[in-house]
């Protein structure tokens, strides 16, 4: 069993709308120290986009998430949600050559 991997998110623009994964954190607790968004990984290369503080479904629409393996943009495969847990992503990159 693959265990969960946490990827915290920086910024990469001066806006703030796209956001790169730069480490691996051991738990969620970790990813959100000094981070307000991370990535979180349970079956490898699908991620869960997940926010340290509440945030409307259309706020984290915003966003332009890269991979944390390839840097390629991950790709939304459900619909955004509000809360701290948001749309469910993925590589097509990493998916493609790991199938």
């Amino acid at each position: 069993m693959t265990p969960v991997r946490y990827h915290p998110l920086v910024d990469m623009d001066t806006e703030g709308t796209v956001k790169v994964p730069m480490f691996q954190a051991k738990d969620a607790a970790s990813a959100v120290i000094g981070h307000e968004m991370y990535l979180e990984e349970v079956i490898p290369h699908y991620f869960r986009l997940c926010s340290a503080k509440d945030m409307t479904g259309k706020a984290a629409s915003g966003f332009e998430v890269r991979c944390p393996y390839c840097g390629a943009s991950l790709k939304r495969m459900s619909p955004l949600k509000d809360g701290k847990r948001h749309s469910l992503l993925f590589c097509k990159n990493c998916t493609k050559t790991n199938n």
